[in-house]
């Protein structure tokens, strides 16, 4: 009877840790530009198996390589991400005007990350020069390292974000941005801050092809689309390291429960 219990549940908690679900970058999308001053926009697929793990969730403007992500500003606080939802704001003036920018979403209730690919924030006019430099990660991808002209008015990153990106001084306004989760309005701020060949959104790092919940990059999948981590990939994915800090909770229950019942046997 004891030893049901116990397999029971270690069971259950298992399944609990197993179920930790994430938000999931829908656009922007690979070869996505945006000219500052102009409307930035982005969506996201919300994370239904959690009413509270992405209730308060942030956005930031990132930049830089997949291992080094640098903190441009925060442009978003307080969307809801257990809902679809989208949101815009005004895109701000940067330096360089390359497809070397993604965006981060991250929430106080879960350890998970997840990137957009990299995308462009072009000149007034729509110029723009290309990404040249490649990662090293083996992924291939184009990225860039960028920055507010203004660093001033760059918004800090929210207090529950633990990436440890570094800040490049980057910042979006906030007024006239907008952004909507299933009916609710979010206010909008500028958010902190790896550009590969292709890549869509998701949880892995940037990529400029898609969305991903691992670093972006021009040629990976990134949470989000966008030219940032992998420039040929779309869809959403989330960041590997954040897969692993989820299953290791699920092996070492199971080792738990396997050894508790071979004891009480």
């Amino acid at each position: 009877m004891f030893t049901s219990t116990v397999f029971t549940a270690v069971l259950a908690s298992s399944a609990v840790l197993l179920s930790n679900a994430v938000v999931t970058p829908n656009a922007p999308g690979p070869g996505d530009s945006f000219n500052q001053g102009t409307k930035c926009s982005l969506s996201w697929a919300g994370d239904t198996e959690s009413t509270t793990a992405w209730a308060n969730m942030a956005i930031e403007l990132m930049t830089g390589k997949n291992e080094a992500m640098v903190h441009v500003t925060t442009v978003a606080t307080g969307q809801d991400g257990t809902k679809d939802g989208t949101f815009s704001y005004d895109c701000p003036e940067v330096t360089p005007n390359s497809p070397i920018y993604f965006y981060q979403f991250t929430s106080g209730g879960t350890p998970v990350v997840a990137w957009t690919t990299r995308f462009t924030i072009a000149a007034a006019d729509g110029s723009s020069t290309p990404a040249t430099l490649k990662e090293t990660d083996g992924s291939g991808a184009l990225y860039g390292t960028g920055a507010l002209v203004d660093p001033s008015t760059a918004v800090a990153p929210p207090t529950f974000n633990t990436t440890g990106g570094s800040s490049a001084g980057s910042s979006a306004s906030s007024a006239g941005n907008s952004g909507s989760s299933a009916g609710n309005t979010g206010s909008s701020a500028s958010l902190p801050p790896s550009v590969p060949s292709s890549g869509s959104s998701g949880s892995t790092k940037p990529s400029s092809t898609g969305a991903q919940t691992s670093p972006p990059a021009n040629s990976k999948v990134a949470s989000v689309s966008g030219s940032a981590p992998n420039p040929s990939a779309s869809g959403a994915a989330v960041a590997l390291g954040a897969i692993d800090q989820r299953m290791w909770p699920f092996a070492a229950a199971l080792t738990a429960c396997a050894m508790a019942f071979m004891i009480l046997l």
